[in-house]
């Protein structure tokens, strides 16, 4: 991986492994970034880079997430929007600090950030507020793996 070239085509792979993780659970966004750290060899800068684009790849695709239970929230038809509906029931105990769950979420994954973004969807929480809390969220929870990568 030589050159500005090389660099670029890493970052935009990593932005495309951070978003299919994000819809997919089961793919290891985590292993992933170790894997690509210590494969490029760069040092600290490039592994918070790969750590950032890992991130902004994961939070973007959790729109999709969002999106889809907003709208099936508002739809208020068939099997989807009956488990929406549920969710939201069981969402109200977090309506008073959805953002501070958000954060907690992105960075320590509990609860599921797959189901925080679900949830912020039902409670149809502003999204700007919602991606930039979740993206500062995941650059911290990433760069500390790519760090402790680098340095381990």
């Amino acid at each position: 991986m030589d050159g500005a070239l090389g660099i670029i085509l890493v970052i935009a792979t990593t932005i495309g492994a951070g978003a299919l993780s994000g819809l997919v659970p089961i793919l290891n966004s985590e292993i992933y970034l170790v894997g690509v750290v210590l494969g490029t060899g760069r040092g600290s800068a490039m592994a918070l880079a790969l750590a950032a684009s890992l991130a902004l790849g994961q939070v973007s695709s959790k729109l999709i997430l969002y999106y889809a239970a907003r709208g099936g929230a508002r739809s208020g038809r068939g099997r989807f929007a009956e488990k929406l509906a549920l969710a939201r029931q069981r969402a109200v105990r977090w309506q008073s600090k959805p953002y501070s769950v958000a954060f907690l979420a992105a960075t320590v994954g509990v609860p599921p950030f797959y189901v925080m973004a679900l949830v912020a969807g039902v409670l149809e929480l502003r999204i700007r507020r919602f991606f930039a809390i979740c993206l500062v969220g995941r650059v911290i929870r990433f760069g500390t793996i790519a760090l402790v990568a680098i340095h381990a």
